[in-house]
C-alpha cells in the first residue's frame, strides 16, 4: 500500500483523537464554569438579604426612641410616638424649651444608646457585595458600575488562583498518582471505589466512565465511526483503529523486556511475558487445567461441555475450534498453502510440512 495514503490515515486519525480530546476539555470547562456561576450567584442572594436585613434594622420606626426622621421643612425632628401628638417630654414647636432638654439639644442627632450599632454598620463589609445582577438597570435607564471588590474578595480570588495552581500537585490517596484537575482524580477514584455511575439504558450494564458508555452502546446499535483510511474497515472506538492501524505501518510499540521481542497489541505482550514468569492465571472450573491465556481456556472448557460452535458451510461438520474448521474446508477446496521449499510439494497443514521436510534431512 501507497506509503502517502497510510500516512494520510494516521494523520487524519490523530486530528481526529485531538478534536476529541479539545471537546471533553471545552464540556468540563464549561461545567466548572456553571457550577463556580452558580455558587456566586447564591452567594450574592445570601449577601442581599444579609443586606436588606441590616437596612431594616436601621430604617425609620424599627427604633421610635432613637431614629429621626425629616420634617416637611427639611429640619430634624424626634420621633416619638407613631401618633400626631407630642411626646409628654416635650413642649409644642415654638414654645420655650424646658431646662431639662438642654442635653438633648447639645446630640441632635442618633441617641447615645445608638453608637454601637452606627459603628458596626459602618463596619460592614458592604463594598464587596455584588446586590445587582448584570440584568438591572439604574432608573435613568444605564447600566450601573460594577462596585470595587473588597479585600476579602481580593484574597478568595487569590486563593482560588492558588487552589489552581496547587492542582497540579493532586495524587490519589490510594495509589499516589498525580493528576492535573480535580475532575480527572475523581474519575481516577472509581477505579479503587468500584463505583459505576453510567448505566447502559438498554442492558443495564454500568460503567465507571462515561466514555466507555459511549462506546458500548455502539454494540447496541451498530454503529462505527472510525473507518480505516487505508483498507476502510471500521471500528467502534479510536483506540481499536490506533491498533488496526498497525498491521498496515508494521509499528510494534510493545517490547518484551525479557528477550526484546516487539509486539503490536499489548495483550499479545502481556500473554508472551508469561511463557518467562510461567504465571498462568486463568483456571478451569471443572479439572483444575491452568492456562496463560484467557481464550485457550474458553477452548479447553469445550471439551467438558461438548461444544462445537464452528460448522462447516459445505458438509455441516462442527469443530471446538476455529482452526481446525479451517484445515477442513480445505479438504473441500484442495487448498495446499504448505509447499516443500526443497521439492515443492505441498499441504494442508503445517505440521505434515514439518513431518515431510524431515525426509530431506535424513538424506
Amino acid at each position: 500500500m501507497c506509503q502517502v495514503q497510510i500516512l494520510r490515515a494516521l494523520v487524519n486519525q490523530r486530528l481526529t483523537a485531538a478534536v476529541e480530546e479539545i471537546f471533553v476539555v471545552l464540556e468540563r470547562t464549561i461545567a466548572e464554569y456553571e457550577e463556580e456561576l452558580s455558587r456566586t450567584k447564591e452567594e450574592n442572594e445570601r449577601q442581599r438579604q444579609l443586606l436588606d436585613a441590616v437596612f431594616r434594622k436601621h430604617q425609620p420606626g424599627s427604633n421610635p426612641a432613637a431614629t429621626q426622621t425629616m420634617d416637611n421643612g427639611g429640619g430634624t425632628r424626634a420621633a416619638g410616638s407613631a401618633g400626631d401628638k407630642d411626646p409628654p417630654s416635650r413642649v409644642k414647636q415654638g414654645g420655650p424649651q424646658p431646662p431639662n432638654m438642654k442635653e438633648e439639644e447639645e446630640e441632635p442627632g442618633m441617641s447615645q444608646e445608638e453608637g454601637p450599632d452606627e459603628a458596626d454598620l459602618v463596619h460592614l463589609p458592604l463594598t464587596g457585595v455584588i446586590v445587582k445582577s448584570e440584568d438591572d438597570d439604574d432608573v435613568h435607564g444605564r447600566r450601573s458600575a460594577p462596585a470595587r471588590p473588597s479585600d476579602s474578595d481580593v484574597r478568595d480570588t487569590d486563593d482560588e488562583g492558588s487552589r489552581h495552581a496547587d492542582s497540579t500537585h493532586l495524587k490519589c490517596s490510594q495509589c499516589r498518582k498525580p493528576f492535573s484537575d480535580n475532575s480527572a482524580l475523581k474519575r481516577h477514584m472509581r477505579c479503587h471505589t468500584g463505583e459505576k455511575p453510567f448505566a447502559c439504558s438498554l442492558c443495564q450494564k454500568s460503567f465507571s466512565q462515561k466514555a466507555s458508555l459511549v462506546i458500548h452502546t455502539r454494540t447496541h446499535t451498530g454503529e462505527r465511526p472510525y473507518a480505516c483510511g487505508v483498507c476502510n474497515k471500521s471500528f467502534r472506538d479510536n483506540s481499536a483503529l490506533a491498533t488496526h492501524m498497525r498491521t498496515h505501518t508494521g509499528e510494534k510499540p510493545f517490547t518484551c523486556p525479557f528477550c526484546d521481542k516487539r509486539f503490536a497489541h499489548k495483550g499479545h505482550l502481556i500473554s508472551h511475558t508469561r511463557t518467562h514468569t510461567g504465571e498462568k492465571p486463568f483456571t478451569c472450573s471443572v479439572c483444575d487445567a491452568s492456562f496463560r491465556v484467557h481464550s485457550v481456556m474458553m477452548i479447553h472448557m469445550r471439551t467438558h461441555t461438548g461444544e462445537k460452535p464452528f460448522a462447516c458451510s459445505v458438509c455441516g461438520k462442527r469443530f471446538t475450534q476455529k482452526g481446525s474448521l479451517i484445515i477442513h474446508t480445505r479438504t473441500h477446496t484442495g487448498e495446499k498453502p504448505f509447499p516443500c521449499s526443497v521439492c515443492n510439494k505441498p499441504f494442508r497443514v503445517r505440521s505434515a510440512l514439518v513431518t515431510h521436510m524431515k525426509t530431506h534431512s535424513v538424506r
